[in-house]
């Protein structure tokens, strides 16, 4: 885990879940279309990305609120430094009643909360942990050193 930047990091898990939401919600309807109607309800392809469209477009402006919330408690788990079990379950813990909390209050359901908290863990994983870099071998040494 690396040290995020309060606010690069609520950016980026607000766009992952702006843009990555729309998706998974996508995927889950159709999903249930095929386990409880055996066939796909597709209209086409230019309805579906109207539909991304406008999601993205009301999603992204009825979240801002929440986006500035959790740069709010970034910045503040950022200046008190909390080891990594209590910075994540704080993360976790936040981003899940951003997201659960004003989807039921005004979309009364579970399957767009789910499809969209999935989307913000996954911004979550992509703003906080970094692949460790490969140790780095002094440049002196030749290139065929290691075979």
């Amino acid at each position: 885990m690396s040290k995020p930047s309060p606010s690069i990091s609520a950016l980026k898990i607000w766009l992952t879940g702006v843009f990555l939401g729309p998706v998974f919600f996508g995927l889950g309807f159709v999903f249930y279309d095929i386990v409880n109607q055996n066939e796909i309800v597709f209209t086409g392809f230019t309805d579906l990305s109207l539909t991304w469209g406008f999601m993205i477009l009301y999603g992204g402006i009825f979240s801002l609120p929440s986006m500035l919330l959790l740069w709010f408690i970034l910045s503040i788990l950022s200046r008190f430094e909390p080891r990594q079990p209590v910075f994540l379950t704080t993360i976790f813990f936040t981003t899940l009643m951003l997201t659960v909390a004003p989807l039921y209050v005004f979309m009364g359901g579970g399957g767009i909360a789910l499809a969209y908290l999935g989307a913000i863990w996954a911004g979550v994983y992509w703003a906080i942990y970094r692949p460790t870099a490969l140790e780095i071998s002094d440049t002196e040494e030749p290139l065929d050193a290691h075979l």
